[in-house]
């Protein structure tokens, strides 16, 4: 989940060090033992990294590795425990989803002690002198911009007075990622709606998840008594899902607020519901994409000798309501 303030500079360092860790050779040179990858992810009971992690099984199986993954949960001493173990255990290839940014320098400079190539998904890291890991994602401040600017549509096909709306930021500030989509929201929807007031921009501070959006945002809505009108957005979906959870139980219809979420995991689910609900559309991230390109690029760099990618950046279309056949949701 890559900023796009400094791509250039990234690719330029992020390829130094893919050089200094590459040291897959040819298959020819190699024995008939499968290729054995770890892929070491945080916050596995999340429908996003299963999806992820699922899509790295797949391509795993086609290919003929063997993927050992592990749920690091949200803690950095697990994750740098895990790593010490499949590097022990013969892994040639780590990828990895950080769980905190801030331990990025210990687990580059673990990777390239043990002379294994490490690509990391959705949460770019650097290493002690800046240099960015080889990275497979999506550009955090260009899907907040995709946000913001379909919340915009949202709101001006109302006909809501601004003076009682407000826009609910639902963010995860201790993570620089989060905040790059919601401060990509934020510019954008401020760009396409110029006349709305910033100070009815509410800044709500959570901690990631749905369980931990919905106090937040109950708490939003007890300070604002005269709004009538919410414009939801956040890091992902659980972040907006959560926010409306807390306007269902205060009472306010579904038609008097509107949310943009951030990967469409949960929106099959939602829009399955008889109830009406205030998550109109979502920017789709297919998670398993994410999984299967890192997959194959650790596959092609130690198989075939290829170099890893200073960054890959996955796309992905807004879904809504009415049109996501992308989701592909249960019938």
């Amino acid at each position: 989940m890559r900023t796009g303030s400094s791509r250039q500079a990234t690719a330029l360092t992020a390829l130094s060090i893919t050089a200094m860790l590459a040291v897959g050779v040819p298959a020819a040179a190699q024995d008939t033992e499968p290729l054995k990858l770890a892929y070491l992810t945080k916050h596995l009971d999340n429908p996003w990294f299963i999806s992820e992690t699922g899509g790295a099984r797949e391509l795993a199986a086609e290919l003929g590795i063997d993927l050992t993954v592990q749920d690091l949960q949200f803690d950095a001493n697990l994750a740098l425990t895990a790593m010490d173990t499949v590097i022990a255990a013969g892994t040639r290839g780590i990828i990895m989803v950080v769980p905190e940014q801030t331990i990025g320098p210990a687990v580059m400079e673990k990777a390239a002690a043990a002379g294994i190539p490490l690509i990391v998904v959705d949460d770019p890291i650097v290493d002690a002198a800046g240099n960015a890991a080889p990275f497979v994602g999506f550009e955090s401040s260009a899907v907040g911009a995709q946000v913001g600017e379909q919340a915009a549509q949202q709101y001006l096909a109302t006909a809501w007075d601004p003076a009682t709306t407000r826009v609910a930021s639902i963010e995860f500030q201790t993570l620089t990622v989060c905040m790059d989509r919601t401060n990509g929201a934020i510019e954008a929807f401020t760009a396409a709606v110029p006349d709305f007031p910033a100070e009815n921009i509410i800044n709500v501070p959570y901690d990631g998840t749905l369980a931990g959006a919905t106090p937040v945002m109950a708490d939003t809505v007890t300070a604002n008594p005269g709004v009538t009108n919410w414009i939801l957005w956040s890091c992902n979906d659980d972040g907006v899902l959560g926010a409306i959870r807390s306007l269902e139980a205060a009472g306010i219809a579904a038609e008097n607020a509107t949310g943009v979420g951030l990967g469409a995991h949960l929106a099959c689910d939602e829009w399955a519901k008889e109830t009406p609900t205030s998550f109109d559309s979502a920017v789709f991230l297919n998670a398993a994409n994410h999984g299967k390109a890192a997959v194959q690029l650790m596959h092609d760099h130690l198989v075939d000798g290829a170099a890893i990618p200073a960054e890959s950046i996955i796309p992905g279309p807004v879904v809504t309501e009415e049109a996501h056949d992308d989701l592909a949701c249960p019938a």
